[in-house]
């Protein structure tokens, strides 16, 4: 069967504004051992027969229209602990090798403390069993960017009286199988592959130097288990920061394709690349443009080849520029809009989202230059036909008229408990008035807006703009 991995529940500590915070997905997964058939022993497992009760259990679970998409908003006030989600995305990203984790200079640790955690937990299936997986990381500044100094990871099948077991835990710059330290002087390969991954100052748990030992350590269904973050996991999370007028990575272009990725271009602006991926560009451009001209009707994005050039390397590739072709012109694709960028930016992931019940896409501002109705559009599509995770902040509110409630998250003004969801509403009231009280008269169990005074706003201007003249 094919391996299945998702977010469960996350707590943020000590990252940016948010002191603590925690918040769960739908959970989906998390409840997925109720409906699938018990194990009496092992060879039942192994079974033909019992794989295939499996698969047909499995697949009536999550084909059900109320089983599919995962959707989590995230709404509040400006610097209210909103972006501190998607960071820590991006951190996850970082440790499972995807990219550089955030640099000293972003100040992402809550000021006045020298460390933040992460604890993430996931629910799996994998090899006709259901696993929930808790990984905990504790980073600190490095001299230049941030650094792992622990982890712990832990697994469990998920089903009722079952205790989690630790595979790992790396603390005090030692790699520990529970309290018993994994390499000796009688591992030699052992102790240099834990040295290069220290040195990286990167997970030493998913450092593929430690990788290399595993086999050695680990049980098959231990493995399997941290195939599913270093593989599956690290594969399918796609996390898009809000895209800046004049910086369009590639790695955001197509966080699929790994060789477009690699060579992290500005598509904006005319860039280069080896002609044996030319044509996976084309085919990726094409791609996008399926459901790009469904959301910009008329509009799509053409490749245009310049001239040929050498690589550094020797080998021969081409320049490109991405035009962007509406109405009959063909304009510079960076001449456009920084809403109509951002559709641009993210529909390979969400064509992947929609698909594959493993994508996970974290999108910061979601909302950003785009037309709200649109936006209550693509939301309301895809929380009917998405097969992954939509994990995004916004502050446009018209998520708020399409989605169920138990969809979003709202920051609140307390530090130590900075996500909250509204109590059950029926599908009859309107949420995002609802919200509003909650702004003006309270009610929700923790304030969610620190107040504004209009008086004092314009006394401000006012003050500044005589202090201008």
């Amino acid at each position: 069967m094919q391996p299945i991995i998702r977010m469960n529940r996350v707590e943020i500590i000590n990252i940016k504004n948010v002191k603590y915070g925690e918040f769960t997905g739908n959970q989906i997964y998390d409840h997925v051992a109720n409906h699938l058939p018990k194990r009496e022993s092992d060879k039942d497992a192994g079974s033909a027969a019992f794989k295939d009760k499996f698969d047909s259990q499995f697949n009536q679970y999550v084909n059900d229209e109320s089983q599919n998409a995962d959707i989590l908003g995230f709404y509040g006030q400006n610097g209210s602990g909103k972006t501190a989600v998607f960071e820590s995305f991006r951190i996850l990203g970082g440790l499972l090798g995807k990219e550089p984790l955030p640099s000293r200079s972003e100040n992402l640790i809550f000021d006045g403390q020298d460390s933040c955690t992460l604890i993430f937990e996931f629910a799996a299936v994998a090899d006709y069993k259901p696993f929930l997986i808790k990984y905990e990381v504790k980073l600190m500044y490095g001299d230049e960017s941030m650094k792992v100094v622990q982890e712990n990871l832990f697994y469990k099948e998920n089903i009722l009286k079952v205790r989690y077991k630790n595979i790992f835990s790396y603390r005090e710059k030692e790699l520990y199988r529970n309290t018993k330290a994994i390499f000796n002087s009688k591992n030699q390969n052992g102790l240099i592959s834990k040295g290069i991954a220290i040195h990286s100052q990167r997970s030493v748990l998913f450092h593929k130097e430690i990788q290399n030992q595993y086999e050695k350590i680990l049980n098959t269904e231990e493995q399997m288990i941290l195939h599913l973050l270093t593989e599956t996991l690290a594969e399918n999370l796609i996390v898009i920061p809000n895209i800046q007028h004049g910086e369009f990575s590639s790695k955001y272009f197509m966080p699929s394709s790994k060789r477009i990725a690699e060579y992290n271009f500005n598509v904006l602006r005319p860039f280069v690349i080896p002609l044996d991926i030319l044509d996976e560009l084309k085919k990726a451009v094409s791609l996008k443009n399926e459901v790009f001209s469904c959301l910009i009707p008329g509009a799509e994005v053409v490749v245009k080849e310049l001239h040929s050039e050498t690589l550094d390397d020797g080998k021969f590739g081409k320049r490109i520029e991405l035009l962007i072709k509406k109405e009959g012109r063909l304009l510079p694709l960076r001449a456009e809009s920084a809403g109509t960028l951002k559709i641009f930016a993210i529909t390979s992931a969400l064509i992947a989202f929609n698909i594959n019940r493993s994508t996970c896409v974290v999108i910061d501002e979601l909302d950003s230059g785009v037309f709200e109705f649109l936006l209550g559009e693509i939301l309301n599509i895809f929380s009917e036909t998405g097969k992954g995770q939509l994990i995004f902040t916004s502050h446009n509110l018209r998520a708020l008229e399409v989605l169920p409630v138990q969809n979003i998250w709202f920051t609140t003004t307390n530090p130590v408990k900075r996500y909250i969801q509204m109590k059950y509403t029926s599908t009859t009231n309107n949420i995002r008035r609802k919200y509003y009280e909650a702004i003006q008269l309270g009610g929700m169990a923790e304030s969610v807006y620190t107040e504004t005074n209009k008086t004092t706003i314009k006394k401000a201007f006012r003050k500044a703009g005589r202090l201008f003249e």
